[in-house]
């Protein structure tokens, strides 16, 4: 049989297989009881409409209006989905059921090709060994010595900025346009390189691993664009016994190849710095992340290691989500400072006032003066509210369940309910983005980006990692990093602020797209790729 009959033939088997499946599904126990927007499609669903939508938010805002926090949406292969954002049932997945929800097999061989075995795919027992290992290496403790390389990297950006406008401001114009999506990865993988690698990448500079941020970039460049064909293919992984499904992998996509080509290369680097660590290195007891990785590498009891595979996933995890997610919202803390030229001010101001207060006027802030910073603070808080860099997680049940709401819901008959009963293999989409935006919890301006809403915080039902956000997810899965990100954008924010003043070009509109880490494309620009164009001009004074 040759090679392209052959491959005919399994995708007519894996085609088979989710007709199958779908069959099967339709005689389940389904969602129908709740209200929905009606499918478009009995193959798709809504799961095609859903992903050709560029801007985030334009089509559930809509549903949420409609529906309320707790929903059902349409899958493909006829499969009900229950779309979530409301707090309680959030809180009852992601921190009370600990690994009940775990990750479905679409969404975990997606990751797997992405970063290996590590934190971010494995789960169960698995996880929690890799966890519990790794949590020293990002407690409070550790990362707060941080804030010195932060502040280092952070000049080293400023000052390159600052060659830029001097060598490229026209006349008339206060500064510079500069795109920040194309300086704030390389400053963040520096950063990410000298704290927790103890390693010099050099990207601000230009060297050969500023390949990394170019391999991220363009990482989802067509995954904007999924074709009928390809979303059932992957949705197929949901239904299909994994020996089966794996089959559909035979012939890769353009995806696939460049989430190979991105592993490849990050396990590679990852490689080296494995080796620069020699065995043994990690024995005097330090909790530094390397130190963690390398005792792993080498001890003889199962619970408290990791084979090699498992070490070089947690690095090319951390190489990716360590500076781009933290570098993505940077650009955004920039963009809405920009938009809000009164709440820069503001910001300026309270920077201003905290060097005059401890009269520490030229080294960097010291971590404390950075958390006592209200405004500073408020405006990370709010950016990470108004631009979630992953808005939607998806999970799946993996018993019969109840989920309790805080937010009663009408269903199709007319009734309120209080909470949504679940079977074994309900898919789950937590809509990140939905609950951040809540007006009920967040004020009826929650479409609109506000730092003062931070002024007074309290929450009834207490969700996530941060500032009662979902943006670093929450639970047993919370983001591991989240207080390596927040001191990281605390000490570049108010670096910057201090020597620069941003504004929007003229006739620059930016929107957050689907898919990848929160992307800004310009309004109506898109096939121009990932880029947040700001001017940026001296500010009087500064560096």
């Amino acid at each position: 049989m040759s090679l392209v009959l052959l491959l005919v033939y399994l995708h007519l088997l894996g085609l088979a297989g989710a007709i199958l499946a779908l069959v099967i599904r339709a005689k389940r126990k389904s969602l129908k009881f709740l209200q929905g927007p009606p499918s478009p499609s009995l193959l798709l669903g809504h799961e095609s409409e859903f992903n050709s939508v560029r801007k985030v938010g334009s089509l559930e805002d809509n549903w949420f209006n409609e529906y309320g926090t707790a929903f059902r949406t349409a899958g493909c292969y006829g499969e009900d989905i229950l779309m979530l954002s409301d707090p309680r049932g959030l809180q009852h997945i992601f921190h009370k059921s600990a690994y009940r929800y775990p990750k479905p097999k679409d969404i975990n061989n997606i990751t797997l090709k992405l970063f290996g075995p590590g934190l971010v795919v494995v789960g169960g027992e698995t996880h929690h060994r890799q966890r519990k290992l790794l949590n020293p290496a990002f407690s409070a403790a550790q990362t707060k010595p941080f804030a010195e390389v932060f502040a280092s990297c952070a000049t080293s950006l400023a000052r390159k900025w600052q060659d830029e406008i001097v060598a490229k401001k026209a006349p008339g114009q206060p500064g510079t346009i500069i795109d920040t999506v194309r300086w704030l990865p390389n400053m963040a993988l520096d950063a990410l390189g000298e704290s927790l690698f103890e390693y010099e990448f050099g990207a601000l500079e230009g060297t050969r691993i500023s390949v990394l941020c170019d391999i991220i970039r363009d990482l989802f460049i067509d995954s904007r664009n999924v074709n009928e064909f390809r979303l059932l293919r992957q949705a197929a992984y949901r239904f299909l016994p994994t020996s089966i499904a794996r089959l559909l992998d035979i012939k890769k996509t353009k995806q696939d190849k460049r989430f190979a080509h991105w592993l490849k290369t990050s396990r590679g680097i990852a490689d080296e710095l494995v080796k620069s660590k020699t065995e043994g290195s990690g024995t005097d007891g330090r909790n530094d992340f390397m130190s963690i990785l390398s005792r792993a590498l080498y001890v003889n009891v199962p619970e408290k290691g990791m084979s090699p595979s498992e070490a070089l996933s947690q690095m090319a995890t951390v190489i990716f989500a360590g500076h781009e997610t933290t570098a993505s919202t940077l650009s955004w803390i920039f963009y809405e400072v920009a938009m809000h030229p009164k709440e820069q001010e503001i910001l300026f101001k309270e920077i201003k006032s905290v060097r005059e207060q401890t009269g520490n006027a030229n080294e960097p802030l010291l971590v404390k003066d950075l958390e006592g910073m209200a405004h500073l603070n408020r405006v990370i808080r709010e950016t990470l509210r108004f631009h979630p860099i992953v808005p939607d997680l998806f999970r799946e049940a993996d018993v019969d369940d109840v989920i309790p709401l805080d937010n009663p819901v009408v269903d199709a008959s007319g009734s309120v309910l209080t909470q949504v009963p679940v079977v074994k293999g309900q898919r789950v989409h937590a809509s990140i983005y939905g609950y951040n935006r809540n007006k009920e919890l967040w004020g009826e301006d929650a479409d609109q980006w506000n730092p003062n809403r931070f002024t007074n915080n309290k929450k009834p039902t207490t969700l996530g990692m941060f500032g009662n956000l979902m943006t670093f997810s929450g639970g047993v899965r919370g983001c591991i990093g989240w207080r390596f990100a927040i001191l990281e954008m605390q000490v570049v924010l108010a670096t910057l602020i201090e020597s620069f003043v941003f504004s929007i070009p003229e006739g620059v509109e930016v929107e957050q797209v689907r898919p990848g880490l929160g992307s800004p494309m310009r309004k109506g620009r898109w096939a121009e790729g990932t880029q947040m164009p700001l001017m940026v001009a001296l500010r009087a004074g500064g560096l």
